[in-house]
């Protein structure tokens, strides 16, 4: 006993050793005490509980996700496969058509005519079936480059001499519209001469359509990235927010002239299926028009022995037709 108060905490007259006071707060805290412990399971209740909807959550997301991924595969599959399809059709009936077209030409071209009349009528079909004759060939190149490209066929190419050549085919052509082709050239490149050739075909097609009487310009040259065959001509032109639009297959302008949309695309194709560039320009032409300008870049396995200097060659001794 110490001081009246035994061990056991009693005190001599029989009485604990807790106030009144001190039993309150002891209550109080147990109270305190209690509602936390409450607080604190009902708070581990409800974040299992969320941890739980969120876990599910995420597996419901992941499974929509990944069913909407196939389903997003299985559409382009399909969109691919008819695609294919649309284009082996399109090659297929390009191939079937020529023949009769040429059979017609060659009946028109053998005919005799009776009448001045008559001669002009024989005069516009042979066109007419020229223009289908020629807008299905580049169907034909397209959708065959589109379906099963080529690789590229490297070839020493002096390209002064391939742009006399385009010159001497296109000329009679370009006179009969009151156009002058002007070529100018440079050097030799190790590329392939079909995909440029048949390139500067499509783009002195397109010029001859639309281009009003003036030049038309043809240059091929050399560069470090490779042969650059550029086409300008003095015709309309086209507002900037139309000239990537002109490569796009079958789209015309309403300018009233004739063509199929068909020509630029398949320059485009012919440059891309040989990783090659393609890009259009307008406001540079000479004549009366704002002009149109058409570039393509086919890489090369390496230039030859090129001569920086540009060659303008000399103008067809025929006058223009203007």
């Amino acid at each position: 006993m110490i001081d009246g108060v035994t061990t056991d905490g009693a005190t001599t007259d029989g009485s604990t050793g807790t106030t009144p006071e001190a039993a309150s707060e002891i209550a109080r805290l147990e109270r305190r005490w209690q509602r936390e412990r409450v607080a604190r399971l009902e708070a581990e209740q409800l974040a299992e509980s969320g941890l739980r909807s969120l876990w599910e959550a995420k597996n419901d997301l992941d499974r929509r996700v990944e069913e909407r991924t196939a389903e997003l595969v299985r559409t382009r599959a399909l969109a691919q496969a008819s695609e294919r399809a649309k284009t082996r059709f399109l090659a297929g009936l390009a191939h079937q058509v020529r023949t009769p077209l040429q059979t017609i030409l060659a009946a028109i071209e053998l005919a005799t005519p009776a009448t001045p009349q008559d001669r002009d009528r024989l005069s516009v079909a042979a066109d007419a079936t020229v223009e289908l004759r020629d807008l299905f060939t580049n169907l034909m190149r397209l959708t065959e480059l589109q379906v099963n490209p080529p690789p590229p066929r490297p070839t020493e190419v002096d390209l002064r001499n391939l742009a006399d050549d385009l010159t001497a085919a296109w000329r009679e052509r370009m006179l009969s519209r009151g156009l002058l082709l002007v070529p100018h050239a440079d050097g030799r490149a190790v590329v392939d001469p079909d995909r440029l050739a048949q390139a500067a075909d499509a783009l002195l097609d397109n010029a001859v359509r639309f281009a009003v009487p003036g030049p038309v310009e043809l240059h091929l040259t050399t560069a470090p990235d490779g042969v650059r065959l550029r086409v300008i001509d003095s015709g309309p032109g086209l507002a900037d927010d139309l000239l990537e639009a002109a490569f796009t297959p079958f789209t015309t302008f309403g300018t009233g002239k004739t063509g199929g949309g068909i020509g630029l695309a398949l320059v485009r194709e012919l440059a891309v299926t040989a990783g090659g560039t393609t890009t259009a320009t307008s406001g540079h032409g000479d004549g009366p028009g704002d002009g149109l300008s058409v570039e393509l870049l086919l890489p090369v396995d390496g230039p030859i022995g090129t001569d920086r200097r540009p060659t303008v060659h000399s103008a067809p001794t025929e006058g223009p037709a203007w």
